[in-house]
């Protein structure tokens, strides 16, 4: 047995933000006319952990974790008369409570290994939480799972495992929607009621010394749950799946060369529903709801040929990576958005969204010594993308998204110039190469 504790104090004090930076928006009341200019921020932290081992005989054994979490947030409360809402509305009063937090982690495991090579496991997770300032002030997820795994044996290895959970909020605070100014029936994914099912199984055959096959699957289903509200007046996310699928092949006929392939298909979707309605009789009509059903698919191959001693103290490597995406948004709405009780919603549904990857890449190492060599890598990529929300518009309808002023203006089919951090909109095609110098030790 072990564990740990901590405890911090986390403290700020600068001055308060402007309410906005919009100038098309007038004035707001003077930070003088709040309890204090300075925010006075502070909170007490707090965490502990425990792990537990036993293993009462040979073919049993038992795993326990515990983790605890404590965000005390003690800044001052302090009113206020008027709020900016999305940089954009004036609203009145909005004053602000501070959000705070209690976690809490178990996670125990039992295991029976008296078969060879083989071990059954069951396990019990819990996750609570308390909140201030959410929907609900407490979160409870139990989880229960079974594995099976066959490891060891000279032809085939098996790992499977299925894990089913419930997560339910007690508590429920619908003023802190209407003070947010969101729907009675508006849930948010991270508190929400939710039911859990996921199958996860892996499996490697090796039909000679020389050949292995791998292939798993990987399964989620999520559905959230809205006790308090019918189907019609949820709101936020109803459901979420994916699906993992993948097969691959190695072929190590010696020490000199080693051959492999794989393939993954992954699919994954999600349903999710609001209203657009503003305060009054709109706010309550549930013909002004609309829902945004989520597809996207993607295909990933890698293909890989290594070379080992093939030329006297040489080591040669060639991979190739192809990745292609494909996702789409569709969009129902209504009947409050139909001209006539017969017409289909006039919705204009936004193309699909795409995008490949080719990568080619070599890396060659030459040892002059046992522990010191000199390589050379080169990487060919070949990137191309089509996203509606990025790229230029390309139908009446898309017109309206928002572009830098300086294209405004351009020809439809104009590229936009620039790159986002971590996500590329633009096709391109580069060359990269490395010279390295090893050293083993």
């Amino acid at each position: 047995m072990n564990g740990t504790v901590s405890l911090g104090q986390a403290s700020q004090n600068e001055a308060l933000v402007p309410f906005t930076i919009n100038t098309a928006i007038a004035p707001l009341n003077d930070l003088s006319s709040l309890d204090r200019a300075r925010a006075e921020a502070k909170a007490n932290l707090g965490a502990a952990t425990l792990n537990f081992v036993t293993r009462p005989s040979r073919s049993f054994n038992i795993n326990g974790r515990y983790r605890f979490t404590r965000f005390d947030n003690k800044t001052p409360h302090f009113e206020r008369t008027e709020y900016v809402r999305f940089d954009q509305v004036r609203e009145p009063g909005g004053s602000p409570e501070f959000h705070g937090y209690t976690r809490n982690y178990l996670d125990v495991d039992a295991a029976y290994t008296g078969l060879p090579y083989t071990s059954f496991r069951a396990g019990y997770g819990y996750a609570g939480a308390s909140f201030t300032e959410r929907v609900y002030f407490k979160s409870d997820d139990n989880i229960f799972r079974a594995s099976v795994d066959t490891v060891g044996n000279q032809y085939i290895s098996f790992r499977s495992l299925y894990e089913r959970s419930q997560r339910r909020g007690e508590g429920f605070h619908q003023a802190v929607l209407e003070t947010a100014g969101e729907q009675p029936g508006m849930r948010h994914f991270d508190v929400a009621d939710r039911d859990r099912d996921r199958v996860t199984l892996v499996t490697n055959v090796m039909p000679m010394g020389d050949i292995g096959i791998n292939a798993s699957i990987a399964w989620t289903r999520d559905t959230f749950l809205n006790p308090e509200q019918s189907r019609a007046n949820s709101f936020g996310l109803l459901s979420y799946k994916n699906r993992t699928y993948g097969v691959g092949v190695d072929y190590l006929p010696g020490d000199v060369v080693a051959v492999g392939a794989s393939y993954n298909f992954d699919n994954y979707g999600g349903l999710s529903q609001s209203r657009n309605g503003s305060p009054g009789q709109q706010f309550e009509d549930p013909n002004r709801n609309w829902t945004t059903d989520e597809d996207q698919k993607g295909h990933s191959f890698l293909a890989y040929v290594e070379l080992r001693q093939l030329v006297r103290n040489t080591e040669v490597r060639v991979d190739y990576d192809y990745n292609k995406y494909n996702g789409r948004y569709i969009y129902a709405t209504g009947p409050a958005y139909s001209p006539t009780p017969s017409a289909p919603g006039r919705v204009a549904q936004l193309p699909g969204l795409s995008s490949e990857e080719n990568r080619l890449s070599t890396d060659l190492r030459y040892f002059i010594r046992r522990n010191v060599a000199v390589g050379v890598a080169y990487w060919y990529t070949d990137y191309t993308v089509n996203d509606f929300a990025l790229g230029p518009p390309g139908e009446t309808f898309l017109s309206g998204i928002a572009r830098p002023a300086i294209f405004e203006g351009q020809v439809p089919d104009s590229a936009i110039n620039g790159v986002v951090l971590n996500y590329f909109y633009r096709p391109y095609t580069s060359h990269s190469g490395w010279l390295r110098l090893t050293y083993l030790w």
